[in-house]
């Protein structure tokens, strides 16, 4: 049968918004929440609050912002007799002090099957590697990078043509629809938590902006995935002369013959035909150097001059 637990968050990217929500509608109580501090965002650099924040004052629960989480943090959590904290995308290490303060234990929502993927963006590098499955890992935390017993894991499959932004969406649903029933029973779930396996392991680091130049060198599937991994952050780019252009959509066309890298093949209303190291995709939407994105097909006429066959895309301005 289960319990109504006393219940601490920390999470601060929209991922983490819907498990929040399902513990805030759940019979446990949530008694604080954690989120990264509000940083400078858009052409304004106002500072903005993180999604999670926004919908943890929204339901008038408090929170709490640390730079880095310490001895503060871990006497909160205690002095609140917290019976759990749960993670999701919090965006720092927790240490020690912290994952003890609660009476049964950390958990946290991983956005992997672990061992794949421990790390900072494992839904960018399953894209990248043309993983067919992902899922979450419930976890039991411990001092390591995503290392700790596995509480549950929730497999799915992969669309062929998913983005970041869906498959993120995605896995935070996931995410969500189990967190309760692991709180509902979460001491026989602790018991059971199984030791991840040596064989597998594969690390996903933490995504710079540099990482998402396209390299025309690399072939048509790469190049593919690549958009789709960085879409919609940071978002694919490439350069043509001195403009940095963003590549917001593109697929992988068959049957025609490659060329010079990054050389524009034809432009039609179906898009612009552009050569890779093998094969070719067509880019479908663009985005100018202060610019909204925009359809190709939707302005045959309006495009700049390098949208002409023969021009070429480069991997430096």
């Amino acid at each position: 049968m289960s319990v109504s637990l006393r219940v601490a968050y920390a999470g601060t990217p929209a991922f983490a918004v819907p498990a929040l929500e399902r513990l805030l509608a759940s019979n446990h109580h949530v008694c604080a929440v954690f989120s990264q501090p509000d940083r400078p965002s858009g052409r304004g650099k106002k500072l903005q609050a993180s999604p999670v924040k926004q919908a943890a004052l929204q339901a008038g629960i408090s929170v709490y912002q640390p730079e880095k989480m310490g001895d503060e943090q871990a006497r909160l959590l205690q002095s609140l007799a917290v019976d759990v904290l749960v993670v999701a995308a919090y965006g720092q290490i927790i240490p020690a002090v912290v994952l003890t303060a609660p009476r049964l234990a950390c958990i946290n929502i991983h956005a992997s099957i672990l061992p794949r993927w421990r790390g900072a963006s494992p839904i960018v590098q399953a894209i990248l590697a043309g993983d067919r499955t992902s899922g979450v890992s419930i976890m039991r935390m411990d001092e390591g990078m995503d290392t700790g017993p596995v509480i549950l894991f929730c497999p799915m499959d992969l669309d062929a043509r998913v983005t970041q932004g869906q498959l993120t969406q995605d896995l935070a649903l996931l995410g969500a629809q189990h967190i309760v029933p692991v709180l509902d029973n979460v001491e026989a779930y602790l018991q059971a938590a199984q030791a991840q396996p040596d064989l597998g392991i594969t690390y996903a680091p933490k995504v710079s902006k540099l990482q998402a130049m396209i390299d025309w060198r690399q072939d048509a599937d790469s190049i593919d995935r690549h958009v789709r991994a960085y879409h919609p952050a940071p978002m694919a780019y490439t350069y043509w002369q001195d403009q940095r252009v963003r590549v917001v959509a593109a697929h992988v066309v068959s049957g025609v013959d490659a060329a010079v890298p990054g050389q524009v093949l034809s432009v039609t209303r179906a898009g612009l035909v552009v050569a890779c190291g093998q094969g070719v995709i067509c880019i479908t939407q663009l985005q100018l150097p202060g610019g909204r994105a925009l359809v190709i097909g939707d302005m045959p006429d309006r495009w700049p001059v390098f949208l002409t066959p023969h021009a070429r895309f480069s991997d430096h301005g």
